[in-house]
């Protein structure tokens, strides 16, 4: 019972109510900070015009650190909202207002420069050769502009995502740390990549074929036991389940199973 309570904390159930809906706001919400992110690198990246060797670069630099505040911490404070809303609770306008009940607080990931930066390398690592050009001065600064602008919509994208997976397992990392997760991510969007799409959906990084999918599996199934350990029938519980807006794929496997 111990460890069916554990799997049954807050964290692991509430973001699985309603999850398909979740999973589209969420993705809405980084698309609409993704650009954000690409407007704002290309007004930081202004210092790239100032004709001194490597103003490109630096200027790259200084808008990764600076999106931080802006997009990143915001961005992660607001997909945390939307997993740990529960039905019928409006949340985001007590996240507007500052101010965050205790339950929400210990959900919201933290966003360091140091982690961005990691994400920043890898990107710019893909980019290649343009982020040599931005170095040039003058003409550095019109391509920096243009590299900063992809590298903001990219990382808003793969920070969200890694965020996203935190909660979808259970505020857990995905094999155990933020850089794992990441990883995760990164492999994923590589994957999308060489299959001709432009980036994968969360449903793509969730699917009951991984570690997140098959922890979400573990959570419903628990959850399935408990009630047919109370009395009810598997109808019963399949319809109660539903009623709360779990997945009806997930709950047909986990009572299945049962």
């Amino acid at each position: 019972m111990t460890n069916s309570l554990a799997i049954l904390a807050d964290r692991g159930v509430v973001p699985l109510q309603g999850i398909v809906d979740k999973r589209l706001e969420v993705e809405r919400l980084i698309d609409s900070y993704a650009t954000g992110a690409a407007v704002l690198n290309v007004g930081i990246n202004l210092a790239g015009f100032i004709p001194v060797p490597g103003a490109g670069v630096a200027a790259m630099a200084a808008a990764i650190v600076a999106q931080a505040p802006a997009v990143y911490q915001p961005m992660s404070k607001e997909i945390a909202e939307i997993y740990h809303r529960s039905p019928g609770r409006d949340t985001a306008r007590i996240v507007g207002g500052g101010a965050i009940d205790a339950g929400l607080q210990l959900a919201i990931v933290d966003i360091g420069i140091a982690f961005l930066q990691e994400i920043a390398i890898d990107i710019i690592q893909d980019i290649g050769f343009g982020a040599i050009l931005a170095a040039i001065p003058f003409f550095g600064g019109f391509v920096a502009s243009a590299l900063d602008a992809r590298i903001g919509y990219q990382m808003a994208w793969r920070v969200g995502y890694t965020v996203a997976l935190y909660h979808e397992n259970a505020g857990e990392w995905v094999g155990g740390s933020r850089a794992a997760t990441y990883r995760y991510v990164k492999r994923a969007f590589a994957d999308a990549k060489r299959q001709g799409r432009s980036k994968p959906g969360i449903p793509d990084l969730a699917n009951s074929q991984t570690p997140i999918g098959q922890q979400q599996q573990r959570t419903i199934h628990a959850m399935a036991a408990m009630l047919i350990d109370a009395g009810l029938t598997k109808a019963d519980v399949r319809e109660r389940l539903l009623a709360k807006g779990f997945e009806a794929p997930v709950i047909d496997d986990a009572i299945a199973a049962l």
